[in-house]
C-alpha cells in the first residue's frame, strides 16, 4: 500500500505544476494529510512520516495546511527516534512561519500543539525562536525570569543587569517601574535619568520622569520633559495634558496656556490642580508668544471656548491616496488615535494595498485593538520591505 502511495504521489506531482494563490487544495495532497495525521494519532508513525511527507510537498502554496502536516512529521519523526530528521523538519516548519506566520490558523489539536511547542523549545536553540516573531514567546527572557522573583530580589537582580550592560537602557527603566511601583520618587527620577542618559529618545522613561517631576513640584523640569515627547503624545494621555497645562501656568506663559485649556476635556478642568491653574490666568490677553511653537498642542475644545468662526466652504473630501498618506504620516508622528480613525476609514484593504494594512495594524495596536492588529499584519507582513520598524512591530503584534 506504502509503495502504492507513493507511486502515485510521484505521477501526479511530474505532472501537475504548483496550485495558484487561493485554488481549492488539490484533494490528493488533502487526502494526504488527513491519512498521515490519523496514522499518527493511531500510532503509526512511519507511515505517519511518509503520508506527510507528500502533504507536505503538494501544500506549499497553502501555509497553514503545510504548517500542520510539518508539526505533526515532526512529532512522528520524534516518536520513530528520528531525532535528526525531527531537526531538519523542525527547521522547514520555522521557515514556514518566519515567512508566512501561519501556525496560529493550523488545525492543530490542541494536545499536539503544545507538544510540538515544547519540542520546539527542546530542539531549537533560543536565539533562532527569537528570531520568529509569533514563536519567540515560547522562550523565557531573562528579563521574565527576573520579573518572577519578589520586589527586592528583583531590584538586586535589575541592578546587576544594569551594570553588566551600562549601554542598555531596558534594565534602568525596569528599575523605574519597580520605583513608581513602591512610590519611591526619588529613584524613579534616578533611574529614568540613567535610561536617557543612554537613549534620549526613550519616550516611557521621559514620560515616567515627567510625571514624577510633577509629582514633586518641580515643575519647570516636568514642562521641559513633557516638551520632548513626541508630537501628540500629551495631548492624547489626560494626566499628561493636566500635568502640562499647570506647568505653563506655574511658569506664567499665560498665551501659550490659554491654547492648552482649549485642548482639555471637561473632566480633565475638574482635577483640582487644574482648576487652581485655570483660575490664575489673567484675563486680558497677553502678546503673541515670541515662541516659534506653542508647548502644547492647539486643537480647540468647544467646552472651553466657543468662538465664533464664519462658514467657510468646504474643501472636497480627502482622495484614497491622501488618506492614505496622512495614515502613513499619522503613524510615524506616533498619533495613535489619528492613525486608527484613518484605518477604519480606509478599510476594507485589498490585495496591493500590504504598506496600509501595515500601517492600520501598527495603529490598532497601539489603541488596543490587539485581535483585529494581529489578522492584518500577518497578511501584511510577508509582502513588505523588511526594515527595523517593521521587524519591530511584527514581533510584537504576532506574538
Amino acid at each position: 500500500m506504502k509503495r502504492l502511495y507513493l507511486l502515485t504521489a510521484v505521477v501526479l506531482l511530474l505532472g501537475a505544476g504548483s496550485a495558484a494563490p487561493g485554488a481549492p487544495v488539490d484533494d490528493f495532497y488533502g487526502t494526504r494529510l488527513r491519512e498521515g495525521r490519523l496514522a499518527y494519532l493511531s500510532g503509526r508513525q512511519v507511515e505517519a512520516i511518509d503520508m506527510l511527507r507528500i502533504a507536505a510537498f503538494g501544500l506549499m502554496d497553502y501555509p497553514p495546511l503545510l504548517s500542520e502536516a510539518l508539526a505533526f512529521r515532526a512529532l512522528a519523526q520524534v516518536k520513530a527516534e528520528r531525532l535528526p530528521d525531527a531537526d531538519e523538519t523542525l527547521k522547514r516548519f520555522l521557515e514556514v512561519e518566519r515567512r508566512f506566520a501561519p501556525w496560529s490558523q493550523a488545525a492543530m489539536p490542541e494536545k499536539e500543539r503544545k507538544e510540538l511547542e515544547a519540542l520546539l523549545v527542546k530542539r531549537i536553540p533560543p536565539d533562532a525562536l527569537l528570531g520568529v516573531a509569533t514563536l519567540e514567546r515560547l522562550v523565557e527572557t531573562e528579563q521574565q525570569k527576573i520579573g518572577k522573583l519578589p520586589p527586592g530580589e528583583r531590584a538586586r537582580a535589575y541592578e546587576a543587569r544594569a551594570k553588566a550592560e551600562p549601554k542598555a537602557p531596558g534594565w534602568p527603566l525596569l528599575l523605574a517601574r519597580l520605583a513608581v511601583e513602591r512610590k519611591d520618587a526619588k529613584e524613579a527620577i534616578r533611574w529614568t535619568t540613567r535610561a536617557l542618559d543612554i537613549d534620549e529618545k526613550n519616550e516611557e522613561a521621559r514620560e515616567i520622569r515627567a510625571k514624577t517631576l510633577f509629582s514633586r513640584g518641580d515643575y519647570p523640569a516636568a514642562l521641559d520633559d513633557l516638551r520632548k515627547l513626541p508630537a501628540g503624545k500629551v495631548e492624547s494621555d489626560p494626566s499628561l495634558a493636566g500635568d502640562g497645562f499647570v506647568c505653563l501656568v506655574d511658569a506664567k506663559r499665560w498665551d501659550v496656556a490659554r491654547e492648552a485649556m482649549k485642548t482639555l476635556s471637561g473632566e480633565q478642568l475638574k482635577r483640582p490642580d487644574v482648576a487652581a491653574a485655570a483660575k490664575r490666568i489673567p484675563v486680558a490677553v497677553s502678546a503673541p508668544s515670541a515662541e516659534a511653537e506653542p508647548a502644547l498642542p492647539r486643537a480647540v475644545n468647544p467646552a472651553v471656548a466657543a468662538v465664533a468662526v464664519p462658514k467657510l466652504v468646504e474643501p472636497p473630501p480627502p482622495t484614497s491616496e491622501e488618506m492614505k498618506k496622512k495614515l502613513e504620516k499619522a503613524v510615524l508622528s506616533k498619533d495613535w488615535k489619528g492613525a486608527a480613525a484613518l484605518a477604519d476609514a480606509i478599510s476594507p484593504f485589498a490585495d496591493g494595498e500590504e504598506a496600509e494594512m501595515f500601517y492600520a495594524a501598527v495603529s490598532f495596536y497601539e489603541t488596543g485593538r490587539g485581535a483585529e492588529a494581529k489578522v492584518l499584519m500577518a497578511k501584511a507582513y510577508p509582502k513588505i520591505s523588511q526594515s527595523p520598524f517593521v521587524e519591530y512591530y511584527a514581533k510584537r503584534v504576532l506574538r
